[in-house]
């Protein structure tokens, strides 16, 4: 057996172990220092290189030794292909007994595709099997190939390539080369890495790509969210050191503007058909020829914020000044009644103390708020000096952001001045009220000195009150919801709000509109009547709802829809329409009893419509490979009436084991039918689908609407 598969691998590659090839052997002696090699995990450099020109060598190690270990143990092909060397010898042998011929026809077939392109990856399936290095020193291509491996169907090919003495050249990476830096210096491509990671939250590759007629390219490989959660794969293509130059600076230049001044910019990506980024401020793309003209725009748009904002300064402070006025004076005037009280509260201890206070506090005085005062004139300070002309440069775009920023926040500062002055006076004027009542009722029994020794022989009353505190008013900022980061917890919450609060009639009801039998719901909420068709397709169909088995982590089973329904072979169609009316008033009910804690966007692909509507939490699930998609985007506000398609509705859970969750669907069900649509934009965007292996990529547009609920 041993025999005709060596026989047959050796027929393969036409090899005849008794007459080795000159095309196979090293013509000068193998020169390849520790230094000169390394071990790779993603490789920077892709080239075409001719067959000729790769040297072949052995090393007794694995793939992933440290060099020395190779260099060590390293020998030319020709070293083992001679019987006298019979422990190298036996290696090859069985190395050829091991391989598999079709492994290495898939190497040759990549290596086919590949002839007139590259790969749209530029990376593909086992490419880190080509274990070839430049050696700068001797401007020479080694493969080098660890014998321990298993796999060896790069170096099969490259062997039967040579045996041909092919001309070919063969796409592989480079293990050991850097980047050249001609185009771009590798602290500028750091740089590059860095911007596109901030914009993309995601790692971008960067590759060097060499063609088949040696002409360079650099191709930057990553993936992006193009929307709430829809990913997409990008592919940068820069044939030439200018265009690549000027995606640097433009990347490098709105990353500074978004990280500086964060609270004021936000750049989108919007991707073409090829994959490239597109960066957009407020619709309208950013690219290196209408930087001043954004510049200039938002200098101005800003500068006339500024404008308004100093108005509303000038305005708060007005009304600041006069409360600070109006604090004075309440101040005084509850410091002369305090003082009355105190003194009264003194006297009141001897005799002659109350006839003095008794004399001395008869002839009324008028309070401070009686008083006729006059309004002192009320200054505002300096709004603050602005340039009065800036040209259009990204620093004085900063200058002005930052200008902005700085008196909305003096306006803030001046709001939470007054709202804080505004209680504290409210307070003064409820402790006024309480010294006032006070001091009536003490000048109340000063009609004779005697009624007054009578008053005073009294027990103390309660002093002055500490005025009334008000709460200050809390504006609160509702957090977004994340899909990747809130989907867990918001699932659990539904899923426990729903085992509470829906009776197991609504709960089964719920449960049919995860099927096709919510169109036949649709249409008796319609009134339009329920084909024969329909009825006999859902006889029919076994199973209405596919349950992944494998998640399974619990004792409950599932539910059966047409035991819920009722549906068996006699029933008719008068019959099973009444029973969907019933359904719609069991969803009716607990459509009012389950609200969400949430805003959430929920998605569709089918224009909605003013009926039960079925939409999707996440909309990665409604991605498909068409070439176009109409996604709808829905915005619920908390509190709204929806109901989630959680563990609950799916089991029957008699043996209490069912987790809380939604992790069988991430459905939700919404009554358009009283909810006002209101479409807010349309935005078009583009998903790229970057194939292993392959030399297309494949593009799908989408068009997102945005509707308000």
């Amino acid at each position: 057996m041993r025999k005709k598969n060596k026989t047959t691998v050796l027929d393969y590659l036409n090899l005849d172990l008794k007459k080795i090839p000159k095309s196979i052997i090293n013509i000068d002696d193998v020169d390849i220092k520790s230094t000169e090699i390394r071990n790779e995990k993603n490789y920077k450099v892709y080239k075409y290189i001719a067959v000729k020109d790769i040297n072949i060598v052995l090393a007794n190690a694995r793939r992933l030794d440290e060099p020395a270990k190779k260099i060590e143990n390293m020998k030319d092909l020709s070293y083992y292909l001679n019987k006298k060397n019979e422990e190298e010898y036996e290696t090859i042998l069985n190395l050829l007994q091991n391989a598999s011929i079709e492994d290495v026809k898939e190497i040759e077939k990549f290596e086919d595709e590949f002839k007139e392109d590259v790969p749209i990856k530029i990376k593909y399936t086992k490419d880190y099997l080509w274990q070839i290095y430049y050696i700068k020193r001797t401007n020479k291509y080694y493969m080098i190939v660890p014998t321990q491996e298993t796999e060896q169907q790069t170096f099969l090919y490259l062997l039967k390539k040579k045996i041909e003495d092919s001309n070919e050249k063969i796409y592989v990476p480079i293990c050991n080369l850097d980047y050249e830096n001609n185009y771009i210096e590798k602290s500028k491509i750091n740089t590059l890495e860095n911007s596109l990671f901030y914009f993309t939250n995601k790692w971008p590759m960067i590759y060097e790509v060499y063609d088949n007629n040696d002409n360079l390219s650099i191709d930057i490989i990553g993936q992006v969210d193009i929307y709430e959660n829809i990913e997409s794969d990008y592919k940068l293509h820069f044939k030439e050191e200018n265009t690549l130059k000027d995606f640097y600076n433009l990347t490098k230049t709105l990353f500074y503007i978004q990280t500086e001044l964060a609270n004021y910019f936000k750049f989108d990506i919007i991707l073409d058909e090829t994959g490239t980024i597109h960066f957009y401020f407020k619709d309208n793309e950013i690219t290196n020829s209408n930087l001043n003209e954004f510049y200039s725009n938002e200098i101005k748009r800003n500068l006339k914020s500024i404008e308004e904002i100093e108005n509303i300064q000038v305005a708060l402070t007005k009304k600041l000044n006069k409360l600070k006025l109006q604090e004075k004076s309440l101040n005084s005037e509850l410091l002369e009644k305090q003082k009355q009280i105190s003194t009264f509260l003194e006297c009141k201890k001897t005799f002659f103390g109350r006839v003095k206070y008794f004399f001395k506090y008869s002839k009324k005085k008028l309070s401070v708020q009686e008083q006729n005062i006059i309004e002192e004139n009320i200054e505002t300070e300096d709004a603050g000096y602005i340039k009065p002309s800036y040209c259009d440069c990204i620093e004085d775009l900063i200058y002005v952001c930052k200008e902005l920023k700085t008196k909305t926040t003096i306006a803030a500062t001046t709001r939470l001045d007054i709202q804080n002055l505004t209680v504290k006076i409210e307070i003064l004027k409820k402790k006024i009220e309480n010294a006032t009542l006070y001091i009536k009722e003490i000048e109340s029994h000063k009609k004779s000195i005697f009624e007054f020794w009578k008053f005073t022989n009294k027990d103390e009353k309660n002093q002055l009150a500490e005025g009334v505190i008000q709460a200050e008013n809390e504006t609160r900022i509702e957090k977004k919801f994340n899909v990747k980061e809130d989907l867990t917890e918001f699932g659990k919450y539904l899923d426990s709000m729903q085992r509470k609060s829906l009776t197991e009639e609504e709960k089964n009801s719920l449960l049919l509109t995860e099927t096709k039998i919510l169109d036949d719901i649709n249409s008796i909420i319609n009134k339009e009547r329920i084909t024969t068709e329909n009825l006999q397709k859902l006889k029919e169909n076994e199973k209405l709802i596919n349950i992944d088995e494998a998640i399974l982590d619990h004792r409950e089973t599932t539910k059966n829809i047409k035991s819920i329904l009722g549906i068996t072979e006699d029933l008719s169609l008068e019959e099973y329409s009444k029973k969907l009316e019933n359904i719609v008033i069991n969803i009716e009910k607990a459509l009012k009893k389950s609200k969400i804690n949430t805003t959430i966007s929920l998605y569709t692909t089918k224009k909605p419509k003013n009926e039960l509507t079925r939409l999707e939490i996440n909309p990665q699930k409604l991605i498909t490979s068409n070439k176009k998609i109409e996604l709808y985007k829905i915005n619920f506000k908390s509190n709204s009436n929806l109901l989630a398609f959680s563990n609950i509705i799916f089991f029957n859970n008699r043996n209490k084991t069912l987790p809380i969750g939604m992790d069988y669907s991430t459905h939700m069900l919404a009554d358009l039918r009283k909810t006002e649509l209101i479409k807010i934009k349309t935005t078009t965007n583009y998903i790229i689908n970057l194939l292993d292996n392959s030399t297309k990529e494949q593009v799908t547009k989408i068009d997102i609407t945005e509707i308000s609920a």
